[in-house]
């Protein structure tokens, strides 16, 4: 049959919750949310070896995506087309295959807080995208096939006493994006004697 063999999930997150949810790999959005948004104060854990698809949905962060993979299980966010990553999950066989820009990416929001190892990314409009994130960590990563950039992450360290945002992205291999593979935005007027101006560890990557 065309039926898709995924956990499906959509709407927003409220409780803390574990992936995998069984033997199914786990299918962003719903019949009436295109996209999975994880609240503040809440943590979604995705242990190695997860799948995790999409179709025109998103994941949305406003708190914390624990991200634990390994390098002989990865977890893997990819398009619900992609047949090499947790099998035919859309049941078509070979009718439909994967593009970049088949679903919106994982955006991580003010505040929140991302730390991934050991990540695939693929066939998404932005891999990952971050603005105003408390930590985006990433390493081991490999973000491929996505339409515009690879990783986004924008800090604003406008007004007084602002700082102490953690971004890092290290030893990760990002290739074949439609815009770049890495931007990083750190702007903003500080003011006070507390100010910190965030300084992104990127280094030992691949593009």
């Amino acid at each position: 049959g065309t039926q898709t063999n995924t956990i499906s999930l959509g709407g927003t997150l409220k409780t803390d919750l574990a992936v995998p949810l069984g033997g199914l790999p786990l299918g962003l959005s719903s019949s009436y949310n295109s996209q999975l948004t994880v609240a503040a104060g809440t943590t979604l854990s995705v242990a190695a070896g997860s799948v995790i698809k999409a179709s025109n949905a998103q994941l949305v962060v406003n708190g914390t995506l624990d991200v634990n993979g390994t390098a002989a299980s990865p977890v893997v966010f990819t398009s619900l087309k992609d047949d090499t990553a947790g099998g035919d999950t859309n049941g078509d066989s070979d009718a439909t295959t994967p593009a970049p820009g088949n679903w919106y990416g994982i955006s991580i929001g003010s505040k929140a807080t991302f730390t991934a190892d050991y990540v695939h990314v693929r066939y998404a409009g932005d891999g990952l995208t971050g603005s105003g994130a408390n930590v985006f960590e990433v390493s081991h990563a490999q973000l491929t096939k996505n339409s515009s950039d690879g990783v986004n992450v924008y800090v604003d360290r406008s007004g007084l006493n602002a700082g102490g945002a953690t971004v890092s992205i290290t030893t990760s291999t990002i290739t074949d994006s439609g815009n770049n593979g890495i931007y990083i935005r750190a702007t903003g007027p500080p003011a006070g004697t507390g100010t910190q101006i965030p300084v992104p560890v990127i280094q030992d990557n691949t593009i």
